[in-house]
């Protein structure tokens, strides 16, 4: 793997000596822009006695081989390497969240509901055929609804519950389950009676498949968000919820597709 995966700032002050050959990247940063035989590992070691160069470097030779000292703080962008696709992902998710967050967490929740509905029309329910209506109600309330209320949600909550000691868990994740979960299945079920044309089965279908929806919910997030509060960046949980809720989404496009 040879692609930059993320940056971040090294620095690097004086008195440390930086040895067997700068590599290309750092090098390109230094004072004055020269390139000291780039290409390998630093490794540090003090040294004494070296000749001194223009620009806040000391260079020298010890045991054969060159050696620099750096006297003088220098801020580069380091580039770390490899790490494999899903790391390389992970920081190319990042920049996205950094940047666009909403819009970032609204795309996420549309391929996470997209992605369950498909494996629960075609692996679990065995469909010749693609239901495309339901399948668009699923991928639409991730992008519109799931997505965005989940943005404020859960910034709303590290907000007023930072930390993440076995209190501040517990208690996020019983605020999760008791409040926020009943209110996001009778808004899916809602959504769904708007977007089929069917406003008058709403209530009824509130009524008939809430409880069974909040049941599962227990079942499924309070140990995943358990993890999720514990473990997971406030802004990378929408990531994580995607990655759970793919196999709940199957339950959920199920039961939503229920008549009411």
């Amino acid at each position: 793997m040879t692609g930059p995966s993320n940056r971040q700032d090294l620095k690097i002050s004086g008195d440390k000596a930086y040895g067997a050959k700068i590599p290309a990247w750092l090098a390109a940063h230094l004072p004055g822009g020269e390139v000291y035989n780039a290409g390998h590992k630093m490794k540090r070691k003090s040294l004494s006695g070296e000749s001194s160069r223009e620009g806040g470097w000391h260079g020298g030779r010890e045991g054969g081989k060159r050696r620099f000292r750096l006297t003088q703080n220098v801020t580069v962008p380091m580039q770390v390497r490899g790490g494999g696709p899903i790391k390389d992902f992970l920081s190319t998710y990042d920049g996205w969240v950094t940047k666009k967050p909403l819009l970032t967490k609204a795309c996420t929740s549309l391929v996470g509901f997209a992605a369950g509905d498909l494996l629960a029309q075609l692996a679990l329910e065995k469909a010749e055929k693609l239901d495309v209506r339901r399948f668009l109600r699923m991928a639409s309330f991730g992008f519109l609804l799931h997505g965005t209320t989940g943005h404020y949600f859960y910034n709303f909550l590290d907000g007023k519950i930072p930390g993440a000691a076995p209190l501040e868990v517990a208690s996020k994740v019983a605020i999760d389950q008791t409040l926020w979960a009943p209110i996001f299945m009778c808004m899916f079920f809602t959504y769904g009676g708007l977007f089929d044309g069917k406003p008058d089965s709403i209530v009824a279908k509130i009524k008939q498949d809430t409880f069974t929806a909040v049941k599962g919910s227990w079942i499924t997030w309070i140990p995943a968000h358990t993890v999720n509060f514990a473990f997971v960046p406030s802004e990378k949980r929408i990531l994580f919820i995607n990655a759970v809720q793919i196999g709940f989404n199957c339950f959920m496009s199920i039961l939503g597709n229920k008549k009411a």
